[in-house]
């Protein structure tokens, strides 16, 4: 049975309130449980009925938990389906009944099934903009002058409870050897870097730690080169303060990288039909100044 998306309510984000309205130089109130998001990582849904089984059983466990959690969106970072494993991987997902957003992984790419994605997720993304604040999706196609071909390049940002997230596509378009695996800036007219800082450079930031990005491939040194490290810091040095973490997944497994130097923390999550099923749970705490996060990651029986 698909699930109605749960409506939730619209509110400002508190990212960019100006001092007067969160206080001044007064004392900060303290902070309070707010919301949880989920993060699913790589479900990999193709012909493998163990791995539709265990995706299956993912977003039952959040459905499950959902009230007594607090979980209000979910996160799902990449490698989610392809071929025949798209539409099954978004009839399984849409038994969710809070907003999910997916993000495209190298697997869809490589398996020539970018475009499938976002036809499949299409009519998902139409719902998401109409449900959640502030809902900003990248216009795909765009021409890829690296490849010279047009990629379907999945980023997209929206608010909730005064926290913007980001998701953004790093996947590599045209190599499917060991290269494939890594990151790419796509730093052209219409690409990921673009329009990341686009979206970054339309407000005043104001909040502390306010701002969280997702994504399939990691944002860490070693999926991407020094330059691109030097290039992703121009962007997002300067909103070091605002910036909390990337949440991705591709490597299975469970794992952080904090004071990265970099402006924010980058937490893996495993693969779900991979050794253990799990999920993170995320809380998030706030009193209109800044935000804190509590992470818990759950092994799905």
């Amino acid at each position: 049975m698909h699930r109605a998306l749960l409506l939730l309510p619209l509110l400002a984000s508190a990212c960019d309130r100006d001092d007067d309205e969160t206080g001044g130089d007064t004392a900060a109130p303290p902070l309070e449980e707010l919301f949880a998001f989920a993060v699913i990582a790589d479900p990999h849904i193709v012909s493998n009925p163990d791995n539709a089984a265990r995706l299956q059983a993912a977003v039952a466990w959040v459905e499950d938990q959902a009230e007594a959690r607090s979980i209000e969106l979910v996160l799902v970072v990449g490698d989610i389906g392809w071929g025949p494993g798209l539409p099954s991987a978004k009839e399984m997902l849409d038994e969710l009944s809070m907003p999910y957003l997916p993000i495209i992984g190298d697997n869809e790419v490589h398996a020539g099934s970018e475009e499938a994605y976002h036809t499949t997720f299409a009519p998902h993304f139409e719902v998401l903009s109409t449900t959640l604040d502030g809902w900003s999706k990248a216009e795909v196609p765009v021409w890829n002058p690296q490849i010279e071909q047009q990629s379907w390049l999945d980023n997209a940002s929206f608010d909730h409870r005064g926290v913007h997230f980001v998701g953004l596509d790093w996947a590599v378009r045209g190599d499917d050897s060991g290269v494939g695996e890594t990151g790419d800036l796509h730093d052209f007219e219409g690409g990921t870097l673009p329009w990341l800082a686009a979206d970054l450079d339309a407000r005043t930031w104001q909040a502390r730690e306010c701002i969280v990005l997702a994504s399939h491939i990691p944002m860490q040194l070693g999926m991407f080169d020094l330059a691109e490290v030097a290039a992703l810091d121009e962007v997002l040095l300067p909103l070091a303060d605002h910036v909390y973490a990337d949440f991705a997944g591709h490597l299975h497994l469970n794992g952080e990288q904090t004071d990265t130097g970099h402006g924010f923390d980058v937490y893996l999550t495993d693969a779900t039909f991979d050794d253990v099923n799990t999920v993170r749970v995320v809380t998030v705490s706030g009193n209109g100044r800044e935000f804190a996060f509590a992470h818990d990651v759950v092994v799905v029986p």
